[in-house]
This record gives C-alpha cells, sequence and structure tokens, in this order.
C-alpha cells in the first residue's frame, strides 16, 4: 500500500465536472482472520467456500480508500488460505500477478521494501493519458461509425450489478488444431479469428451486414518507459 500510491485511492464523482482519484496518505489495511481449524474436516470446505462467497458479496464504496481487502482463513497448524478482493477500478488482469508477485517477495524477505526495483508511479501513464489529442480521437471514432445508426443488441440492455461468474468450455483437441492451422494460413492471432466468427454470429442473429461489438485491450503504452511493471488499471474498451 506505501509502494504503489494507485492503491491508496478514492474515486470521487457527485456535484463535480468530471470524476477525479484521490490518493490517501495513510489508509488502514482491511484485514480479518478467519479460524476454521475447530471444524470437522469434511466441513471445512463448505466453509471456506461460504467465507469466499459471502467476501464476495460485500460492495465497495468508491469514495472511500481502500478498495481492496484481505481474509486470511487458517485451516490447520499449517494450512491457510489468503483471500484478496479488489474493485476492477484499481488493477487490471496484468497488474494482479505484479501485486502478487511483490506480495511473496516481501513476505520472503521479512518485507523490505528495498529489495524490490523502483516503482514506476501510475501518475506517469496518466500524465501520457491526458496528453493525447482527444479531439483527434473522437473525429477518428466519428469518421469509422459514419452511417452506423444503433448498437447491434442481441439482448436487453441492463445496469443491474450482478455478481461475476465464469462459464468454462473445453474445445475438441481436432479443432484447436484446425483453427491453429488456420490462424497461420492468414497470418492473424486467434483472437481474430474469434472476434471475426463473433461478427459473422453478430450479423446473423441481428440479420444486419455491418455490426460493431467492444473488445477489451490492455492500453498499455509501448512507448511509455516502464508501463509493462506498473500497477493500476490500464485496459480500455474498443469497438
Amino acid at each position: 500500500m506505501r509502494r504503489h500510491a494507485s492503491l491508496r485511492a478514492a474515486f470521487v464523482h457527485h456535484k463535480i465536472k468530471e470524476p477525479v482519484q484521490v490518493i490517501q496518505r495513510e489508509v488502514e489495511l482491511p484485514w480479518r482472520e478467519i479460524d476454521i481449524s475447530g471444524l470437522p474436516a469434511d466441513e471445512r470446505a463448505d466453509a471456506l467456500t461460504q467465507t469466499i462467497a459471502d467476501d464476495q458479496q460485500q460492495r465497495f464504496e468508491l469514495t472511500r480508500a481502500p478498495l481492496l481487502r484481505f481474509v486470511l482463513v487458517r485451516e490447520s497448524a499449517t494450512r491457510h488460505y489468503l483471500v484478496f478482493t479488489s474493485h476492477h477500478i484499481l488493477l487490471d488482469g496484468w497488474s494482479s500477478p505484479i501485486l502478487l508477485q511483490e506480495l511473496f517477495a516481501l513476505y520472503r524477505n521479512g518485507a523490505d521494501a528495498q529489495a524490490l526495483p523502483r516503482v514506476t508511479p501510475y501518475r506517469d501513464y496518466m500524465r501520457w493519458l491526458t496528453s493525447r489529442d482527444a479531439a483527434a480521437a473522437r473525429s477518428a471514432w466519428r469518421d469509422a461509425f459514419a452511417g452506423f445508426e444503433e448498437p447491434s443488441r442481441i439482448a436487453a440492455a441492463t445496469t443491474a450489478a450482478a455478481v461475476p461468474d465464469t462459464l468454462r468450455i473445453d474445445l475438441p483437441d481436432a479443432l484447436v488444431q484446425s483453427l491453429t492451422r488456420l490462424t497461420r494460413g492468414l497470418g492473424v492471432t486467434l483472437n481474430t479469428v474469434v472476434q471475426a466468427a463473433w461478427g459473422l454470429l453478430l450479423g446473423r442473429l441481428t440479420h444486419r451486414r455491418d455490426v460493431a461489438f467492444g473488445t477489451t485491450v490492455s492500453g498499455r503504452p509501448p512507448e511509455l518507459a516502464g508501463v509493462e511493471q506498473m500497477v493500476g488499471l490500464f485496459i480500455n474498451t474498443l469497438p
């Protein structure tokens, strides 16, 4: 928390023109310990699952830092589980392993932060971002969407909050190998093929030849020194 200022951020948006990040000088780390070692062995797994589910249901208040928390679950004298929960506004998928690697390094070396490499501050990225030509970007996207009148929706729009879930589908080996050969033959990535397939499906479902959908990109500009080791939210959704 001391090392990365972005982890001490709160976000204020009421009664102001534009939302702002407020970086706190000091914050108290939300830390909870739960001991389930006294339960019968066959009940501990269920207790751990319920603890994680209960933690996931707790909402964050954006105006109150920090937007993360830890729960340490003691299953036995030799086995513990550390549950780390954060708001997505703080961290992207690239940042999470960086944060955990540093956390484990500090755990091993007695919390000696001097042994870790110098932090490249997230504010360097914010400074780079605000230097972009927003008017030129709007103009470029306006030209790209010329003649496009409405979104390609296949379900009703909703703003209701929902707990994230994961759906896993395993593809047959033969299909994966076929897709791999296809991507090599076309000279594109598998991601490009998946996006093309999704576009074709959208076109069939909506009976249109012109469709649009959002795809998430990492958002880390290669020209910004040290960006690969920064901790923060960089992802962007592009049409």
